[in-house]
């Protein structure tokens, strides 16, 4: 049994030293730049979940109110086009089949993430007379997000037809 309860915080027998975890290092050895770099993507992996939930609240917030109908199409585009790509995967899951990411998928991946990075700091860094350079930027790395995602998903669907063709 357990010696401690869910309501009551547990203490710590000895306090925290930093260099017990720096210690680790030395197991670690050789392999400390690929440990750093695989951290530093999980950190960048773990924000970028937080991304679909801050769309769909941007999409309710501001396109539905304004009227501003292309966030809501570029948004549509993505969601459809990963549900379908999940979904093929689900069903080849369900026999077996491991399916691969094709290039195309590395391609929307990447030019999203570059998509949002200029979002995000352009806006922020921009001066006040270059905001309609950044705007229409953006606007044109969106709707190049939608097309590379509606033709990779499209793509992938092709490839994998077979997958939900023979399912039941």
């Amino acid at each position: 049994m357990a010696r401690n309860k869910f309501d009551v915080d547990e203490t710590l027998e000895t306090p925290f030293n930093i260099k017990h975890l720096l210690r680790a290092g030395v197991y670690i050895g050789r392999h400390k730049k690929k440990m750093i770099l695989s951290l530093l993507f999980s950190a960048i992996s773990a924000a970028c979940s937080l991304l679909g939930p801050m769309l769909i609240q941007r999409a309710i917030d501001v396109s539905v109110p304004n009227k501003d109908y292309t966030e809501l199409v570029v948004l549509a585009i993505i969601m459809f086009r990963e549900f379908a790509v999940a979904g093929v995967r689900m069903i080849a899951a369900e026999s077996g089949t491991v399916i691969a990411a094709n290039m195309w998928g590395k391609v929307k991946t990447v030019l999203q993430m570059v998509t949002i990075i200029f979002y995000y700091f352009a806006m922020a860094l921009a001066p006040a007379d270059g905001v309609g350079v950044i705007s229409f930027t953006t606007q044109v790395l969106c709707w190049a997000v939608a097309a590379v995602t509606a033709l990779s998903g499209c793509i992938y669907l092709w490839q994998n037809r077979s997958c939900f063709m023979q399912a039941k």
